[in-house]
Formats: structure tokens, C-alpha cells, sequence
């Protein structure tokens, strides 16, 4: 998979993320969190879907993962989300790991709380990745001819395949 990444010398990184409930919508308790990342520069877009909105080692290993990726895994990122209890917990983990590979500055900004428009990067890769999402769903669904819920084991593998289109033709 070829990735477009930036040189450091071109300075700070920018690393947004959110967490997102995708699902049907009247329908409680049939949603999936997923945690949704955006590398300013590059618009690379990382997307997850996790059991809870915690730092479980999956997580942190994707966002590190997605930071390898991009480029920005051991120069100075400046890492910027909402200051949710459960994001600032994951980013400090992140950090922590980040860290002990040799990685250095990880720059936190946080946007005002309950002001989702001051992370619209982040918010708009959200966007993307869940109406991409829906709309192989809505594919997987007419070929398989039933309904298929937010939980179903499918799921993820819809979300991860989702970013991955995002990432390689998205204009």
C-alpha cells in the first residue's frame, strides 16, 4: 500500500482525532464507536472501530500504527482533539508508547469543550468514512439480500476498507 507522507524538515504534523457512534439511527444500543483520525498535511484518514471508548492496546497500536504510516511516528507532532476524558486518556497512552520508540515532542491542543466545529478536520474525515461506510453497507446488504446491523462481525472490516478507499481516491 503506498502512502504519501511528508518530510520533517517541512516542521509539525498536525494529528486530529474524535471518536463517532456509527449505526442506523432510532435504533439504541445499535451503534459501534469507532475512532476516527486525520493527518492535516497529508488528509491521510485513519478509522477504527473499538469495543469501548477506551485505551485499549488495539487502539493505541492502530494510532500508532497510522502515525508510521503518514510519516509522523519519531519527528514532533502537534496532536489536537476534543478534551474528552476518553480521547485525552488514549493520547496520553499513544504518547507514552510514542515515546518509549523514540519518538519526540507530542504537542497537545485541545479544542473548547463542546465546540465540534473547532476540529471540523476531524469532523469532516468523520463524515467521509461513515457515509463511505454506509454506502458499502448499503452495497453488502443488496448483494446478500438482509439487513445488517451496526454489530454485526462485518462491521469493522466495512469501517477499516472504508478509509482505506478514503485515503487512496478520495479527490
Amino acid at each position: 500500500m503506498a502512502h504519501r507522507t511528508v518530510k520533517q524538515e517541512s516542521g509539525l504534523l498536525e494529528l486530529h482525532l474524535d471518536f463517532a457512534f456509527f449505526g442506523e439511527d432510532g435504533e439504541p444500543g445499535n451503534t459501534i464507536p469507532v475512532l476516527v483520525a486525520r493527518e492535516r498535511t497529508t488528509r491521510m484518514t485513519m478509522a477504527s472501530a473499538v469495543a469501548s471508548k477506551s485505551t485499549g492496546t488495539f487502539i493505541v497500536r492502530r494510532v500508532v500504527a497510522f502515525m508510521r504510516a503518514v510519516g509522523c511516528e519519531h519527528g514532533d507532532v502537534l496532536r489536537n482533539a476534543d478534551q474528552e476524558s476518553a480521547i485525552t486518556a488514549l493520547l496520553t497512552e499513544v504518547g507514552r508508547v510514542r515515546a518509549a520508540d523514540g519518538g519526540r515532542k507530542f504537542i497537545t491542543e485541545s479544542s473548547p469543550v463542546g465546540s465540534s466545529s473547532s476540529n471540523g478536520i476531524v469532523e469532516r474525515a468523520i463524515r467521509s468514512v461513515e457515509q463511505q461506510t454506509r454506502m458499502l453497507k448499503i452495497c453488502l446488504e443488496e448483494r446478500w439480500s438482509c439487513k445488517i446491523p451496526a454489530r454485526h462481525p462485518i462491521m469493522p472490516w466495512l469501517i477499516e476498507y472504508a478509509f482505506v478507499l478514503l485515503n487512496r481516491f478520495e479527490v
